[in-house]
């Protein structure tokens, strides 16, 4: 009987690990149906290392709005100094992309503020949002060309749990039936 109660809770341990594991798997990108006004929801922006560079990737969504957009842009401040990362024009309501960051070119040190505490907002026309950025783990170059010490696998997060669950789920049966075996020889 006590074999039974203990695939039980295996069983609900595993149902309770995949759930999470699958909605943080659910991927795009959120925007209102009918926003109230035009702008930028949905957009995002965030820093990575990329062949022992840093660069900031960027998706810039325009909700509602009409009209040519015209071409984006990511305004960079410190409060004391500020720098501007042209981006290209926004078509289709959307654009995705890669911009190496301000201040990678080490002969020129002028925008090495940007590596620090600052804040970032992205402009499309009229339409403007402030966006979280921060700059990557550093140094790049130490992470360059091995994807496993940024990620950590390549593996999808619930196949993972899946066959962690599956592995110790498979001990317990053979250690249980083992068991049984013993009780009865």
């Amino acid at each position: 009987m006590g074999g039974y109660s203990l695939r039980a809770v295996v069983a609900v341990g595993v149902l309770a690990l995949m759930a999470p594991a699958a909605a943080a798997a659910a991927t795009g990108t959120y925007a209102p149906v009918t926003p109230r006004e035009p702008g930028l929801l949905g957009s995002e922006v965030s820093g990575r290392c990329a062949d022992g560079v840093a660069v900031i990737d960027y998706a810039v969504q325009a909700v509602g709005a009409e009209g040519p957009l015209g071409p984006a842009r990511l305004e960079l401040t410190d409060g004391r100094s500020r720098a501007t990362v042209p981006l290209p024009e926004v078509s289709a309501d959307r654009l995705e992309g890669s911009v190496r960051w301000p201040g990678e070119d080490p002969r020129d040190d002028r925008l090495n503020w940007t590596t620090g505490d600052i804040r970032a907002e992205l402009r499309v026309g009229e339409l403007s949002l402030e966006v979280p950025l921060r700059y990557p783990e550093s140094p790049c170059a130490a992470v360059a060309g091995d994807p496993l010490a940024v990620t950590g696998s390549s593996l999808p997060q619930p196949v993972l749990i899946g066959g962690v669950a599956a592995v110790v789920l498979g001990g317990v049966l053979a250690w249980g039936s083992r068991r049984r075996r013993r009780r009865v020889g």
